[in-house]
């Protein structure tokens, strides 16, 4: 079994439709609306940036106090990799353009897991 997190807006009509409409899919198995329990979400960020000699400093205390780690580092850039909120990835992003030149950004997108001992297995054989 794999798992899809969708993120979406809406009011209660509309997330509720959209639960109905995956669940018409053949190969869905379940449906589960995070937010209307306690629940962990992360977002996983990779960044490539040229950073200047005399802001590299500054970019390894950016890294350090986001709780990142910087994953490769050489004479043209670095890559970093961050994984936090998505208002904090957003943040890190906007910070670290200020030590230099953004080369390259991922983002895995917003994934949750429902806190508790239920898991998408148990969830499956209702």
């Amino acid at each position: 079994m794999s798992r899809l997190t969708l993120v979406t807006q809406g009011s209660d009509a509309v997330i509720h439709q959209i639960s109905s409409q995956l669940l018409k899919l053949v190969d869905v198995v379940s449906v589960a609306d995070m937010t209307r329990g306690e629940h962990v979400e992360r977002e996983l960020l990779l960044i490539k940036i040229r950073v200047p000699a005399e802001q590299q400093e500054s970019l390894k205390g950016l890294v350090a106090r986001a709780a990142g780690k910087v994953l490769s580092v050489s004479a043209d850039y670095c890559i970093v990799e961050l994984t936090s909120s998505e208002a904090q990835i957003s943040a890190f992003v906007t910070d670290a353009a200020g030590c230099g030149e953004i080369l390259e950004v991922v983002r895995s997108g917003v994934l949750g897991i429902a806190r508790g001992a239920g898991s998408l297995l148990s969830a499956a054989d209702r």
